[in-house]
């Protein structure tokens, strides 16, 4: 029922102003929250409450900012000196820094670019971006979720082909400063980033984990230059830890060894990443970190998600979630199984207990899927019981007591293993080691993600993502996909009593 506002004349029509509407809807949110007897409130009018949109004033530093080669691949028509960056969004999971800021990771960014060179099947013709057509291809953008591009000209790569390397970063905010402006850290390369999970090696340097979250795609560690200051005095210069130092891909060896190859420009190698550019800078190469890894030799994983190091026992968890890319020519012990649609988790120790040691041996702590059924190549540990296995591991935590806290997402396929997703805690070492624990599950058509603990330890907060969206059709008489005009049902609010005025009542409470 909304209408254009006629007293406003930025806007040509009820569609451009609607995708503004939506611009201010996506990004981050920060609200503050109190613990007020047994129950956790929402403290309205907060100064801390704020929203990071795709429309914030951003800044950039690190590798990009300090180079004239990378800030000539963000020049844009509407920002030609690359002195009004904005926005973030496609935000998926992030961490909690020594210092006491938050990292949020831009992850799926590729779907908001468009396009109108398209084909028959509405889909964008190959070969689009002259001299980034490789780049583009391999960021899988412009994938057109959103029509954004219709309607605002930076989303639109016919019009601004370098709009898309101004995102795909780890951004930085204070959520204890509303007016301080987000940093995007360039030197922690651009990828589709599942998250950023930061800890301290042994002499204090800043250390930062992410997967890329695509199938057949690398793990990635960044180390900072500079040394960790203790004390809120320090915050300032801490901020700008992940400014400078080495991004590096891991490297897993069939022998249960491997390193961490740092990505560095090797004198003006070919760059794959289009026919005629060069990895002529280190800009290039954390633009392109995916081009960058191939050619480091980094190993290709099975869908890299949450990276979750352990500071209580000096080790790291990798989330791999799924692969039906990989084939019998291209398993490896680091991702043993074939069309992989149950996922893994690995274990990484690095030498001498140092999160910035160059080397680790690795392990794998669990093959997920259902343990009875023998081709699926399930492993657990034989104390699993019938209700706890899990499938597609996705984001982690680790609690004040150094337990593995996993997180799923199956996406549309839960119908496939009759499982719901949910949170499981697991034994990391013993002689339970590998055996996972049902905690809680998500209601039908949902994923669980972002477990995170209070210090401590009494308090366990959720996201539970979409309730009744994903692959509900066919489930016990369901007969529609559901619609947010009617959803399959109404969590937390089953008996509809919060329900919008006029909506009609969920099919069925769960």
């Amino acid at each position: 029922d909304a209408k254009l506002p006629k007293e406003d004349p930025h806007f040509e029509s009820i569609e451009e102003w609607m995708v503004d509407v939506e611009m201010a809807a996506v990004g981050v949110t920060v609200v503050e929250v109190k613990k007020s007897g047994d129950e956790w409130q929402v403290i309205y009018g907060s100064p801390y409450n704020r929203r990071i949109t795709a429309n914030e004033p951003m800044t950039l530093d690190g590798t990009v900012a300090d180079e004239q080669n990378g800030l000539e691949r963000l020049k844009t028509k509407h920002d030609p000196g690359v002195e009004n960056l904005r926005g973030t969004f496609a935000n998926c999971a992030g961490g909690k820094t020594p210092w006491g800021t938050y990292l949020t990771a831009e992850e799926n960014i590729h779907g908001a670019f468009w396009t109108k060179h398209v084909g028959p099947d509405n889909r964008p013709l190959p070969g689009l971006g002259g001299d980034q057509a490789l780049q583009y291809s391999r960021y899988n953008t412009p994938s057109r979720w959103q029509a954004w591009g219709k309607y605002k000209k930076r989303f639109d790569i016919d019009e601004e082909p370098h709009e898309p390397n101004r995102f795909g970063w780890i951004v930085e905010f204070d959520p204890y400063d509303k007016n301080s402006v987000p940093v995007k850290h360039t030197a922690l390369g651009r990828f589709f980033h599942e998250g950023a999970e930061t800890v301290l090696s042994k002499d204090n340097r800043a250390v930062v984990f992410s997967g890329d979250d695509a199938m057949n795609e690398y793990v990635y560690r960044f180390v900072s230059q500079d040394k960790y200051r203790a004390g809120d005095q320090h915050k300032d210069q801490n901020m700008k830890l992940l400014s400078a130092g080495t991004l590096a891909v891991a490297q897993f060896n069939d022998d249960g060894t491997g390193k961490w190859i740092p990505l560095t420009h090797d004198e003006c190698a070919p760059n794959e990443a289009s026919t005629s550019a060069k990895f002529c800078s280190q800009a290039d190469v954390v633009i392109d970190a995916r081009f960058a890894a191939d050619k480091a030799g980094g190993t290709k994983m099975d869908r890299p998600e949450d990276v979750q190091p352990n500071d209580h026992t000096k080790r790291v968890y990798v989330m791999l979630t799924n692969n039906v890319k990989r084939n019998m020519l291209t398993v490896n012990r680091a991702n043993p199984r074939p069309h992989n649609k149950f996922g893994h988790v690995i274990e990484i120790i690095p030498d001498g207990e140092d999160f910035a040691a160059d080397h680790f041996t690795w392990d794998i702590l669990v093959r997920c899927g259902d343990p009875d059924k023998v081709e699926l190549g399930a492993y657990w540990n034989t104390a699993t019981s019938k209700n706890s296995w899990f499938v597609a591991p996705d984001n982690a935590a680790v609690d004040d007591q150094g337990r593995l806290w996993i997180a799923t997402d199956q996406g549309k396929y839960w119908q496939q293993t009759n499982r719901a997703d949910g949170l499981y805690a697991i034994d990391t070492h013993g002689i339970r080691r590998g055996t996972p624990h049902m905690f809680f599950r998500v209601p039908l058509g949902a994923e669980l993600c972002g477990p995170c603990f209070t210090p401590d330890g009494a308090t366990l907060f959720v996201a539970v993502q979409h309730p009744a969206a994903d692959g509900v059709k066919g489930y016990c008489g369901i007969k529609e996909p559901s619609t947010f005009r009617n959803p399959a049902h109404r969590w937390p609010d089953p008996d509809g009593k919060n329900a919008e005025k006029g909506m009609p009542p969920a099919r069925r409470s769960w």
